[in-house]
């Protein structure tokens, strides 16, 4: 299948319509029947806005950063990270009425990420997403549903909203079994105390029935899990972490690197970004030590 067919194929229907009018269309021996088929399969394309289907799909590429010259080739051609962001397109075209999405911003870059981010928000229709960026989920989101404690809860906002408002509530909660524990202590002191005593036994009982009325909240453990990857060096680096000098690399004819310098410092969080996939992955194979430049030098600190 092609690029674009692989897209319109998200709206089932008319991409059927398609096939169907193509093969008739391409009969030797169009009888009536065929005519008339084909009358009913032009009325329902033309209801379903048919017409405009491709030029729909290229948008939805376009704005998901697969370029034009792209959309007729076939899908086995197309990398990885292009196959992606084609069936992407392809959940997104025919404006469905639920939108279920799973991660949908892995294997983008911030363009097509602020072009999905846009598409979202403007979108008629009802979108449930499951992501791990909480930028794209405060965005994006309208309502959070916050799935712990093997329950369901959902809060009428962001994912911002959602985590101050989860915390201030089990901020809350803690806060009222406290009021109640202490409360506990003072009716168990004073029952102890008078229980024995004639004058106070009234009060002491009345103090049993209060007691027995107090329940504490069941303030379960959270099962999320917060997973994380901890670096430790056998000794600090120093301040020159990388310098590099003038790097320029050429390949298959094209100039993928042209003079590049930069320094990292010890310090530094540098984020590399840029729509040239093969510049990017050419430079750090050249500071692995995997590809030679063609000009130009690097230099990583002694630590």
């Amino acid at each position: 299948y092609t690029v674009i067919d692989t897209v319109i194929m998200g709206n089932k229907r008319l991409y059927d319509i398609m096939k169907e009018k193509d093969a008739i269309y391409m009969k030797e021996d169009f009888s009536d029947e065929d005519g008339i088929r084909a009358s009913e399969l032009e009325a329902e394309f033309a209801e379903m806005d048919g017409w405009n289907a491709e030029s729909d799909a290229a948008t939805l590429l376009n704005g998901l950063g697969i370029e034009p010259e792209l959309h007729y080739e076939i899908m086995s051609n197309l990398n990885g990270d292009q196959k992606v962001k084609v069936l992407l397109a392809k959940a997104l075209f025919g404006n469905p009425d639920i939108l279920l999405l799973d991660e949908p911003t892995n294997h983008l870059d911030l363009d097509a990420i602020a072009w999905l981010e846009e598409f979202l928000i403007n979108y008629d229709n009802t979108v449930i997403v499951v992501s791990h960026d909480r930028y794209f989920l405060n965005k994006v989101c309208t309502n959070t549903a916050d799935i712990d404690y093997g329950k369901i809860q959902l809060y009428a906002g962001n994912y911002d909203f959602w985590y101050e408002s989860s915390q201030l509530i089990m901020k809350q909660r803690k806060e009222a079994n406290k009021k109640k524990e202490e409360q506990i202590k003072e009716l168990q002191e004073f029952i102890s105390r008078f229980s024995a005593n004639a004058s106070k036994s009234k009060q002491a009982t009345s103090r049993k029935r209060a007691l027995e009325k107090i329940e504490l909240d069941d303030i379960k453990p959270s099962s999320r899990k917060y997973p994380y990857i901890d670096f430790r060096p056998e000794r600090e680096i120093g301040n020159e972490v990388l310098t590099v000098e003038g790097l320029s690399k050429t390949i298959d004819g094209v100039k993928v690197l042209d003079n590049v310098s930069f320094t990292v410092g010890h310090d530094d969080k540098i984020g590399f970004v840029g729509a040239n996939e093969i510049a990017k992955t050419t430079l750090f194979q050249i500071l692995a030590g995997e590809m030679e430049p063609d000009a130009g030098s690097y230099k990583w600190g002694v630590t």
